[in-house]
Protein backbone atom coordinates (compact mmCIF):
# COMPACT_ATOMS: atom_id res chain seq x y z
CA UNK A 1 0.00 0.00 0.00
CA UNK A 2 1.53 3.19 -0.66
CA UNK A 3 1.96 5.75 1.93
CA UNK A 4 -0.71 8.42 1.94
CA UNK A 5 -0.13 12.06 0.80
CA UNK A 6 1.47 14.94 2.50
CA UNK A 7 -0.82 18.05 2.45
CA UNK A 8 -0.27 20.07 -0.01
CA UNK A 9 3.10 22.10 -0.02
CA UNK A 10 4.32 20.25 2.99
CA UNK A 11 6.81 17.70 3.65
CA UNK A 12 6.25 14.72 3.98
CA UNK A 13 9.44 13.74 6.01
CA UNK A 14 9.76 16.64 8.18
CA UNK A 15 5.51 17.71 8.20
CA UNK A 16 5.88 21.28 7.82
CA UNK A 17 5.66 23.74 5.03
CA UNK A 18 8.37 23.03 2.54
CA UNK A 19 10.77 26.55 2.14
CA UNK A 20 11.69 25.67 -1.07
CA UNK A 21 8.23 25.73 -2.45
CA UNK A 22 6.52 28.10 -0.30
CA UNK A 23 5.20 30.66 -2.73
CA UNK A 24 3.64 29.67 -6.38
CA UNK A 25 5.27 32.67 -8.93
CA UNK A 26 2.48 32.53 -12.02
CA UNK A 27 2.93 34.58 -14.99
CA UNK A 28 -0.61 35.90 -16.01
CA UNK A 29 -1.55 38.28 -19.22
CA UNK A 30 -2.95 41.35 -17.59
CA UNK A 31 -6.28 41.25 -18.75
CA UNK A 32 -6.57 37.84 -16.88
CA UNK A 33 -4.39 38.83 -13.99
CA UNK A 34 -6.73 42.29 -13.38
CA UNK A 35 -9.48 39.74 -13.57
CA UNK A 36 -8.35 37.53 -10.30
CA UNK A 37 -7.10 40.61 -8.57
CA UNK A 38 -11.02 42.59 -9.09
CA UNK A 39 -12.40 38.83 -8.05
CA UNK A 40 -13.93 38.20 -10.76
CA UNK A 41 -11.96 35.11 -11.93
CA UNK A 42 -11.34 32.49 -9.57
CA UNK A 43 -9.86 30.02 -11.39
CA UNK A 44 -6.69 29.72 -13.44
CA UNK A 45 -5.94 27.50 -16.26
CA UNK A 46 -2.85 25.36 -17.04
CA UNK A 47 -1.95 22.55 -19.16
CA UNK A 48 -0.08 21.34 -15.96
CA UNK A 49 -0.33 22.15 -12.71
CA UNK A 50 1.72 22.15 -9.56
CA UNK A 51 2.20 18.78 -7.79
CA UNK A 52 2.47 20.73 -4.55
CA UNK A 53 -0.01 23.19 -3.54
CA UNK A 54 1.57 26.62 -1.89
CA UNK A 55 -0.55 28.75 -0.03
CA UNK A 56 0.68 31.98 -1.54
CA UNK A 57 -0.02 32.79 -5.72
CA UNK A 58 2.08 35.30 -6.83
CA UNK A 59 0.48 36.83 -9.77
CA UNK A 60 3.03 38.41 -12.06
CA UNK A 61 1.31 40.91 -15.11
CA UNK A 62 3.14 39.29 -18.46
CA UNK A 63 3.46 41.03 -21.79
CA UNK A 64 3.18 44.89 -21.26
CA UNK A 65 2.80 44.83 -17.81
CA UNK A 66 6.08 42.85 -16.87
CA UNK A 67 5.03 43.12 -12.88
CA UNK A 68 4.15 42.20 -10.06
CA UNK A 69 1.06 43.05 -9.55
CA UNK A 70 -0.60 41.09 -6.69
CA UNK A 71 -0.97 37.79 -4.28
CA UNK A 72 -3.85 35.14 -4.34
CA UNK A 73 -4.06 32.16 -2.06
CA UNK A 74 -4.18 28.31 -3.59
CA UNK A 75 -7.04 26.74 -2.72
CA UNK A 76 -7.13 23.61 -4.75
CA UNK A 77 -5.81 22.08 -8.13
CA UNK A 78 -8.07 20.39 -10.13
CA UNK A 79 -6.47 18.04 -12.86
CA UNK A 80 -8.39 16.37 -15.04
CA UNK A 81 -9.85 16.10 -19.24
CA UNK A 82 -10.63 19.34 -20.78
CA UNK A 83 -13.65 18.77 -21.26
CA UNK A 84 -14.49 17.74 -17.64
CA UNK A 85 -12.69 21.19 -16.49
CA UNK A 86 -14.86 23.04 -18.46
CA UNK A 87 -17.88 21.79 -17.13
CA UNK A 88 -16.85 22.33 -13.72
CA UNK A 89 -15.18 25.84 -14.10
CA UNK A 90 -15.43 27.07 -17.47
CA UNK A 91 -17.92 29.35 -15.54
CA UNK A 92 -15.46 31.25 -13.25
CA UNK A 93 -12.64 30.91 -15.20
CA UNK A 94 -12.43 33.94 -17.24
CA UNK A 95 -12.14 32.34 -21.08
CA UNK A 96 -14.79 31.84 -23.87
CA UNK A 97 -14.94 28.78 -25.08
CA UNK A 98 -13.21 29.42 -27.87
CA UNK A 99 -10.41 30.46 -26.09
CA UNK A 100 -10.38 27.73 -23.73
CA UNK A 101 -10.62 25.16 -26.80
CA UNK A 102 -7.70 26.65 -28.32
CA UNK A 103 -5.55 27.04 -25.32
CA UNK A 104 -5.71 23.21 -24.62
CA UNK A 105 -6.11 22.08 -28.11
CA UNK A 106 -3.96 18.87 -28.51
CA UNK A 107 -3.72 18.30 -24.50
CA UNK A 108 -5.35 15.13 -23.09
CA UNK A 109 -5.58 16.98 -19.01
CA UNK A 110 -6.13 20.27 -17.98
CA UNK A 111 -5.44 22.12 -14.45
CA UNK A 112 -7.60 24.47 -12.96
CA UNK A 113 -6.41 26.23 -9.58
CA UNK A 114 -8.90 27.66 -7.50
CA UNK A 115 -7.52 30.84 -6.38
CA UNK A 116 -9.23 32.87 -3.60
CA UNK A 117 -8.24 36.21 -1.23
CA UNK A 118 -6.99 38.34 -4.11
CA UNK A 119 -4.56 41.01 -2.84
CA UNK A 120 -3.73 43.63 -5.17
CA UNK A 121 -0.14 45.81 -4.79
CA UNK A 122 -0.93 49.62 -5.06
CA UNK A 123 2.56 49.92 -6.55
CA UNK A 124 3.67 46.85 -8.07
CA UNK A 125 7.14 45.27 -7.98
CA UNK A 126 8.29 45.59 -11.45
CA UNK A 127 10.65 43.16 -13.71
CA UNK A 128 14.32 44.17 -12.78
CA UNK A 129 13.26 44.33 -8.64
CA UNK A 130 11.95 40.55 -9.53
CA UNK A 131 15.42 40.06 -11.17
CA UNK A 132 17.32 41.43 -8.14
CA UNK A 133 15.44 38.86 -5.93
CA UNK A 134 17.48 36.07 -8.30
CA UNK A 135 13.81 35.84 -10.12
CA UNK A 136 13.11 35.45 -13.72
CA UNK A 137 8.93 35.14 -14.79
CA UNK A 138 8.36 31.65 -15.79
CA UNK A 139 6.40 30.88 -18.77
CA UNK A 140 4.24 28.90 -16.77
CA UNK A 141 4.42 29.06 -12.96
CA UNK A 142 7.59 27.89 -10.87
CA UNK A 143 7.90 27.61 -7.17
CA UNK A 144 9.74 30.30 -5.02
CA UNK A 145 10.94 29.69 -1.80
CA UNK A 146 10.37 31.24 1.58
CA UNK A 147 12.81 34.03 2.12
CA UNK A 148 12.25 35.06 -1.55
CA UNK A 149 8.61 34.91 -0.63
CA UNK A 150 8.63 36.97 2.74
CA UNK A 151 10.71 39.76 0.53
CA UNK A 152 8.41 39.73 -2.70
CA UNK A 153 5.27 40.43 -0.29
CA UNK A 154 7.02 42.88 1.76
CA UNK A 155 8.00 45.00 -1.49
CA UNK A 156 4.30 44.64 -2.26
CA UNK A 157 3.04 46.08 0.94
CA UNK A 158 1.18 42.74 1.64
CA UNK A 159 3.29 41.64 4.10
CA UNK A 160 0.71 42.13 6.76
CA UNK A 161 -1.92 39.76 4.77
CA UNK A 162 -4.52 37.94 7.23
CA UNK A 163 -3.14 34.89 8.17
CA UNK A 164 -4.42 31.91 5.76
CA UNK A 165 -7.98 30.36 6.73
CA UNK A 166 -8.74 28.52 3.59
CA UNK A 167 -7.05 24.89 4.86
CA UNK A 168 -8.22 25.09 8.50
CA UNK A 169 -11.32 23.41 7.91
CA UNK A 170 -14.14 24.65 10.54
CA UNK A 171 -15.71 21.98 12.90
CA UNK A 172 -19.12 21.38 12.61
CA UNK A 173 -21.34 19.51 15.61
CA UNK A 174 -23.92 19.39 17.47
CA UNK A 175 -24.65 18.23 20.53
CA UNK A 176 -27.94 16.79 20.99
CA UNK A 177 -30.33 16.58 24.04
CA UNK A 178 -29.78 12.60 25.81
CA UNK A 179 -33.34 11.18 25.32
CA UNK A 180 -30.89 7.89 25.65
CA UNK A 181 -30.51 9.09 29.21
CA UNK A 182 -34.32 9.87 30.00
CA UNK A 183 -34.83 6.82 29.13
CA UNK A 184 -32.57 4.90 31.60
CA UNK A 185 -33.98 7.05 34.25
CA UNK A 186 -30.14 8.57 34.77
CA UNK A 187 -31.21 12.20 34.87
CA UNK A 188 -33.40 13.54 37.52
CA UNK A 189 -36.28 15.47 36.72
CA UNK A 190 -34.89 18.87 38.71
CA UNK A 191 -31.93 18.49 36.85
CA UNK A 192 -32.79 18.20 33.58
CA UNK A 193 -34.07 21.49 32.97
CA UNK A 194 -30.71 23.41 33.49
CA UNK A 195 -29.35 20.67 31.12
CA UNK A 196 -32.08 21.28 28.54
CA UNK A 197 -31.24 24.94 28.56
CA UNK A 198 -27.51 24.25 28.37
CA UNK A 199 -28.02 22.12 25.69
CA UNK A 200 -30.11 24.69 23.68
CA UNK A 201 -27.55 27.72 24.10
CA UNK A 202 -25.22 25.40 22.48
CA UNK A 203 -24.06 27.30 18.91
CA UNK A 204 -23.32 25.19 16.02
CA UNK A 205 -21.34 26.32 13.00
CA UNK A 206 -22.27 24.73 9.66
CA UNK A 207 -25.37 23.56 10.43
CA UNK A 208 -27.91 25.70 9.00
CA UNK A 209 -26.37 28.84 10.07
CA UNK A 210 -25.22 30.27 13.71
CA UNK A 211 -27.12 30.51 16.27
CA UNK A 212 -28.96 28.93 19.30
CA UNK A 213 -30.35 25.85 18.39
CA UNK A 214 -33.11 24.60 20.38
CA UNK A 215 -33.82 21.63 21.97
CA UNK A 216 -37.20 19.72 21.28
CA UNK A 217 -37.97 17.01 23.69
CA UNK A 218 -40.57 14.86 22.99
CA UNK A 219 -43.80 14.82 25.45
CA UNK A 220 -42.81 11.65 26.44
CA UNK A 221 -39.41 11.92 27.94
CA UNK A 222 -40.53 15.65 29.50
CA UNK A 223 -39.93 15.91 33.52
CA UNK A 224 -43.39 16.28 35.25
CA UNK A 225 -44.16 19.75 35.96
CA UNK A 226 -42.50 22.24 38.56
CA UNK A 227 -45.90 21.57 40.60
CA UNK A 228 -45.71 18.18 41.00
CA UNK A 229 -41.82 18.02 42.15
CA UNK A 230 -42.58 20.56 45.11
Amino acid sequence: MSPPLAPAGIDSKVGVLSDERFGLLMSIQPRFANAILEGTKTVELRRKGPRDRPDVVIIYGSGSAKTVLGVAQLKEVHTSTPGDIWKKFGATAGVTRAEFNHYFQGSETASALELTHPRRSGDGVPLSHLRQLGLEPPQSWRYVERQVTTELLDALGLSSAEPLQHRRKSVSWRLPVPIGLADLGLIEAKLYRPLQLLVGSVRCVGLGGVGPRKAVVPEKHRPPARSELD
